[in-house]
């Protein structure tokens, strides 16, 4: 699906963006200023977060609402309602083709939301802007070799990594590099790492010194 892949380069964008959301600050001392006002700390991060998840949500519906309209211009109607074969957790069944669009781009929008708050985690730690850049594009460019390497070489624990649980849209089809690998156990882990990234990114923002 082109418009998916778009959702990749739209990950690159949120990452830069959030990267520098926190980073950026103390880098420009503009965050002295920033804190002069009555505000407290926590309330800028949590700002700062939901903004971006804003603009994030803004970005996924723009892009599915332009692909579906590019679609429907030069195909029409009859692709959406022609049946498809769906596997889901090993589970073969007869779906919808416009709600298997839709959960493609769900599923990447999941991987761009993680990626984006590890951006915005490492960006409450470090000073140097193009450290959370560098970090955040090889990390999301490097994540699927890294992954392989550790299935290949049979390493199990590899499952846990949170590299091993972005691929949404291949888990869910029943094809994840590790066995026994579900939509469900990769949404929990997911979810783990979002928690460790978030309240990493409060503390560090909360303790770092001006």
């Amino acid at each position: 699906i082109q418009g998916a892949m778009i959702v990749v380069l739209a990950s690159v964008v949120m990452i830069v963006l959030a990267g520098g959301s926190v980073a950026n600050e103390f880098s420009n001392g503009t965050i002295k200023f920033l804190l002069i006002n009555p505000v407290k700390r926590s309330k800028i991060i949590i700002s700062k977060y939901l903004t971006l998840i804003l603009v994030a949500a803004v970005m996924i519906v723009g892009i599915f609402l332009v692909s579906g309209l590019t679609d429907l211009i030069f195909f029409g109607t009859d692709g959406l309602k022609t049946p498809m074969l769906l596997v889901e957790d090993g589970v073969v069944s007869q779906g919808n083709a416009m709600w298997y669009v839709l959960k493609q781009y769900l599923y990447q929008g999941v991987n761009l939301l993680v990626m984006m708050t590890m951006a915005f985690m490492i960006s409450s730690l470090l000073r140097n802007s193009a450290g959370y850049i560098g970090i955040g594009v090889a990390a999301l460019m490097g994540e699927s070799m890294l992954v392989q390497i550790l299935a290949m070489l049979g390493f199990d624990w590899g499952r846990y990594i949170l590299f091993a649980n972005t691929d949404l849209v291949s888990i869910a089809s029943g094809n994840g590099l590790f066995a026994n690998q579900s939509l469900t156990s990769a949404v929990v882990i997911l979810a783990v790492y979002m928690v460790v990234f978030l309240l990493t990114a409060y503390d560090g923002f909360t303790r770092r010194e001006v």
